[in-house]
């Protein structure tokens, strides 16, 4: 250590340390599938801190939405796509857009929840006479009651 380094009003030595890599943060399988989209958009993205960060928040099923890694890829295809590429000058126009497809996912789990319901059946023609038999009754009790 030099004597500049020794006294106390040096400037700090930088660490030789690295910093941990925030892509360790994900879980294994999602780590090649966001890696690849970050190297791909290094231009943007110079560190993949943002990207892990909106990531884990989006994975947890308390505050986020429980965003799952099937539900991911497509979003991260549709924004590879050269066409979806070029409109991204900034890396937080690439960030807005990946956030705006990642908010359309509730909605999507909603419409295919719904078309995975069984449909209401109509009633039987056997379930139809007994509902009339219902209402003939209780018109005919309205009609005693105010007669």
């Amino acid at each position: 250590m030099s004597e500049i380094q020794k006294r106390s009003d040096a400037a700090p030595v930088p660490s030789a340390r690295k910093r941990p890599n925030p892509l360790k943060q994900l879980p294994k399988e999602w780590r090649p599938v966001v890696s690849f989209f970050w190297m791909a958009n290094s231009h943007l993205l110079k560190d993949p801190l943002a990207l892990v960060t909106r990531l884990r928040f989006w994975m947890d099923e308390r505050e986020g939405i429980g965003l799952t890694l099937e539900e991911l890829k497509p979003i991260l295809a549709r924004l590879l796509q050269p066409a979806a590429l070029a409109r991204f000058e900034f890396h937080g126009q690439l960030l807005a857009a990946l956030a705006e497809a990642v908010a359309e996912i509730p909605a999507e789990r909603r419409k295919k929840a719904k078309a995975n319901e069984p449909k209401s059946q109509p009633p039987s023609p056997g379930e139809m006479q007994s509902i009339r038999e219902i209402i003939d009754q209780r018109q005919a009790r309205l009609k005693e009651g105010v007669a």
